[in-house]
């Protein structure tokens, strides 16, 4: 029974592996992020695809009953639901898109008594200028509103963002972020700061082809430099595996694994453990217009 409780939160942490960002990291979760996830839906756009059906898989190799989890792709695919039941709790996320440029809108994510919801605004020369987040717990009476202003140079590089916080009372606390980029353009720096003391920073590293592979900062702990995230892709472009830091007790990962099918569309994600011994995994299937 233990065995099996530690392999559906394993499944459970795949499952919300696309959607549960790690705070600060406002260029990874705000810019980067965003843009692989409208990248994946042009694919679902260029090759009409109607349904995603995701079969969880335990360690063993046997498919989990009580993991439920399939994606309805409208017809224009601008509008992505995702529906998942895991032990029972049920959740929706809806996530709408621009018809011409397919740029993120809104995401829209309910279960029970919670509401997760991120709308995004961009100006004219299509740089995103505002995310703004609510999330609603009325079961525990807890409100959270953050709003990212961007900034951008007139050589449309990242300049800096303003993160704000609306407290319960409507008082707002607010967090600078600024960057530095290469001569390419990409950003290399973010450096964070509050009530003018500088509060945090990450750098950024490329490999010769400009993917983002590292995402660094300062352990505290460890009292050196350590990568939170690192990336690794396919000759396409794809990612074929994400490592995440972990704890504070040691330096450990979890590491994600994927595999593509011959459309770049993704066939199967799987979850190991910091022992690199897999705890679970996705297949993916598809349905057509």
């Amino acid at each position: 029974m233990q065995r099996k409780h530690l392999a559906i939160r394993a499944l459970s942490i795949l499952l919300t592996a696309n959607i549960s960002m790690v705070q600060a990291q406002y260029y990874f979760n705000d810019l980067y992020t965003k843009e692989r996830n409208e990248k994946t839906q042009g694919l679902y756009k260029a090759f009409h695809v109607r349904k995603i059906t995701e079969t969880a898989i335990l360690p063993t190799g046997e498919r989990q009953p009580n993991v439920l989890q399939w994606t309805d792709i409208s017809q224009k695919a601008d509008t992505s639901t995702l529906h998942r039941s895991v032990e029972g709790s049920v959740s929706k996320t809806v996530l709408l898109y621009d018809d011409q440029s397919g740029k993120l809108l809104s995401q829209l994510e309910t279960e029970a008594d919670r509401r997760h919801e991120t709308k995004y605004n961009y100006n004219s020369s299509g740089q995103i200028e505002r995310i703004e987040t609510v999330y609603i717990d009325s079961q525990m009476d807890f409100k959270d509103h953050e709003i990212h202003v961007w900034a951008f140079e007139m050589n449309n590089r990242p300049k800096s963002m303003w993160r704000i916080v609306v407290q319960f009372d409507g008082s707002m606390d607010s967090t600078y972020v600024d960057f530095a980029t290469d001569k390419d353009g990409r950003i290399t720096e973010e450096n964070a700061y509050r009530k003018g003391k500088k509060t945090g920073f990450y750098y950024y590293y490329y490999n010769d082809k400009g993917q983002l592979t590292d995402v660094v900062k300062y352990n505290e702990k460890w009292k050196r430099l350590l990568p939170d995230i690192m990336l690794e892709y396919d000759p396409a472009g794809n990612t074929i595996q994400k490592r995440q830091l972990i704890g504070n007790r040691d330096i450990s990962y979890l590491i994600w694994r994927y595999n593509y099918d011959k459309n770049g569309l993704m066939h199967e994600e799987a979850l190991f453990n910091s022992k690199k011994q897999q705890t679970g995994s996705l297949i993916y299937s598809y349905e057509y217009y």
